[in-house]
């Protein structure tokens, strides 16, 4: 996977938030104090039936936290007194705010890109029943996936945050192998 240069893996914090009120939370948060906050909500393509039909969607990866860059003092400072002051919650550990390790950051930054959208990987079934994952996001987490549900076309598999492990549910389009040769 190739890294990106863009975004600094560093002094990141999270927020947490109702989950489904993530996307109000990060307009609001930009209404409020515009360009100076950086802020990442890491999404996934998952595949829905819907009467009798696959549609893609887009939810979070994590439903109810939002990731902030830097600026988590200032904006609860700059937030004191205002509507937006009862909707932040930044995630403590030990009386300090809890500060995404680098490498966890890393990891998620790969997966979802600067774009924060995980897109859907492609696997194939192998002549013994296994499926490879032959292109996406999922082709190096090999080691790391729990388990492939073919039906709903989803892989869930363990990622690491705020030194924890945490279960995350990807998208994954079963590709039909030509059996004709």
């Amino acid at each position: 996977m190739n890294s990106i240069p863009q975004i600094d893996c560093s002094n990141w914090f999270v927020l947490s938030t109702v989950p489904g009120s993530e996307n109000r939370l990060k307009k609001s948060i930009h209404l409020f104090a515009g360009d100076q906050v950086s802020l990442y909500l890491p999404c996934r393509e998952l595949c829905h039936r819907v009467n009798g039909h696959f549609t893609v969607v887009t939810k979070p990866i994590f439903p109810g936290y939002l990731f902030l860059y830097k600026e988590l003092e200032s904006l609860l400072i700059k937030s004191r007194h205002s509507p937006l002051e009862s909707r932040l919650h930044p995630i403590r550990n030990n009386n300090s705010f809890a500060m995404v390790e680098k490498n966890e950051m890393a990891i998620l930054l790969e997966l979802a890109g600067v774009k924060g959208v995980v897109k859907t990987s492609q696997a194939t079934v192998a002549e013994d029943n296994t499926v490879v994952i032959i292109a996406g996001p999922l082709k190096d987490f090999t080691g790391r996936i729990l388990y492939i549900n073919r039906r709903k076309r989803k892989a869930r598999i363990m990622v690491e945050m705020l030194n924890r492990q945490v279960p995350v549910t990807l998208g994954l389009d079963i590709l039909q192998p030509d059996r004709r040769s």
